[in-house]
């Protein structure tokens, strides 16, 4: 049962392409495999106008790799993001440092650490794998090895944490049962399974699709057009799994999804750019360039913008702010929209101890577990509510 793979750019109908194959599976419990939580719970509200509530599962490629590991073999125990970060702690504060000692200091080392496991996880590499690597890299380049062979330790030091807890990482499981799958193609069943919504896809992703591919049907869209430099950061996924591809769809662009008074303006965008000699065309109102002296200024002309399109009367949740950094910006940009009237419901990830919950149950477990001080006490007493 072969992949199919659909491709095209923006605005190309690959969702329908995708989701219509989706609706004549249902009778068969297919599973659609969108990029985050958010886009599940989006798609299955879009499923459920069309009719369609029973039968499909929406959810990430978490979860997928979850249902491969429960069709493949016996459970095994995951590691969560707690308890990840407080291995990644102990394990930097037990292996001895040098070269990265004043690295190991900062409150994001664990973290960075337990992100360096499992990209290195994720790519199969074992530590004696990456230890010859380093000691390769110092050697061509003439750096001082300490810093390789002291990344190197940290990285057995995770993983001999793991076997001696008999726990293992996300990543880890989720090769093992794609590892079985293809040993035992039985396992999966019939369940088809189909993707959509990814601007690009991980080489882990891409060896999941490839061995469901061989068991069960699967169907991909993949924002992808041959010679467009717009695209050419995809070629490789293109190229990985076009031969284990049964079908190619390629779809043509088409320009009516875009609002009539936009749509010459932001079509003729969509196709030249980062294109060499593409001719101008009139932007009307549809593309703006703003410039501003610094941050503060640049999100003053766009909260102006905003503030113009809401007097419009255009609803305010058709309006979005897209940043380069949602955390980092997220302060600065509720300010300047709150001094114009704007409302703003940012997308970011914000720590326990930066909301007014958080502080004071922190509070009380320093008061409560730890030498606790006075402000502890005084934080959780100011929760409100």
């Amino acid at each position: 049962m072969p992949l199919r793979l659909v491709t095209g750019p923006a605005n190309a109908e690959k969702a329908r392409a995708v989701l219509d194959g989706v609706r004549d599976a249902r009778a068969r419990d297919p599973l659609l495999v969108v990029p985050t939580a958010a886009d599940v719970e989006r798609f299955r509200g879009e499923l459920a106008e069309g009719g369609v509530v029973f039968g499909v599962r929406v959810l990430t490629f978490r979860g997928l790799g979850e249902e491969v590991a429960v069709r493949t073999g016996p459970a095994i125990s995951v590691l969560g993001p707690v308890a990840r970060e407080r291995i990644g702690r102990r394990v930097a504060g037990t292996t001895p440092l040098a070269a990265l000692a004043a690295s190991a200091s900062t409150p994001g080392f664990a973290v960075a650490l337990c992100d360096l496991c499992a990209e290195l996880e994720a790519a199969r590499v074992t530590p004696q794998r990456f230890t010859r690597a380093l000691a390769d890299w110092s050697a061509a380049t003439g750096r001082d090895g300490a810093y390789g062979r002291e990344l190197a330790a940290l990285y057995a030091g995770w993983r001999r944490a793991l076997e001696r807890l008999g726990y293992t990482d996300r990543e880890v499981r989720d090769a093992a049962a794609l590892d079985a799958l293809v040993a035992t193609p039985a396992a999966w069943g019939a369940t088809p399974v189909f993707v959509y919504g990814f601007d690009d896809l991980t080489p882990q992703q891409c060896d999941a699709l490839v061995a469901l591919g061989r068991v069960t049907e699967v169907c991909a869209s993949l924002p992808y057009e041959a010679g467009r430099a717009a695209f050419a950061g995809r070629a490789t996924t293109f190229a990985t799994l076009a031969p284990e591809a049964g079908e190619v769809t390629r779809l043509e662009a088409r320009a009516e999804h875009y609002a009539p008074r936009a749509r010459g303006a932001l079509h003729h965008l969509e196709r030249g750019l980062f294109e060499p000699a593409v001719p101008a065309a009139a932007p009307g109102d549809a593309v703006a360039l703003l410039e501003g002296g610094g941050e503060r200024a640049e999100l003053e002309l766009v909260a102006a913008e905003v503030r113009a399109r809401l007097d419009d009367g255009v609803p305010g949740d058709q309006i979005a702010v897209v940043c380069r950094s949602p955390d980092r910006v997220a302060p600065l940009l509720g300010r300047v929209f709150g001094a114009l009237g704007v409302a703003v419901a940012c997308e970011r990830r914000v720590t326990l101890e930066r909301t007014a919950l958080g502080r004071g149950l922190l509070g009380l477990l320093r008061a409560a577990l730890t030498d606790g001080s006075a402000d502890d006490l005084l934080a959780w007493l100011r929760t409100p509510g």
